[in-house]
C-alpha cells in the first residue's frame, strides 16, 4: 500500500509539474500576443453569453 501511495505522489507530481509549465507558457503567450488577447476575449464573450443563455432558460 505504501509503495501504490509513492507511486500516486510521483505521477501526481510530475502529472502538475507539466501542466504549470504549460500554463506558464500558455499565459506569457496570451498576454504577449495580439492574437492571443482576441481569442481570450471572444472565449469570454462565448462565456457569457452562455451563462445568459442558461440564466434566461432557467426555471424555479
Amino acid at each position: 500500500m505504501l509503495m501504490l501511495g509513492a507511486i500516486f505522489i510521483l505521477c501526481a507530481f510530475l502529472s502538475f509539474t507539466l501542466i504549470s509549465m504549460l500554463a506558464g507558457t500558455l499565459s506569457r503567450w496570451l498576454r504577449q500576443s495580439d492574437r492571443g488577447q482576441i481569442w481570450l476575449n471572444k472565449i469570454a464573450g462565448l462565456v457569457f453569453v452562455g451563462l445568459a443563455v442558461k440564466l434566461a432558460t432557467s426555471h424555479r
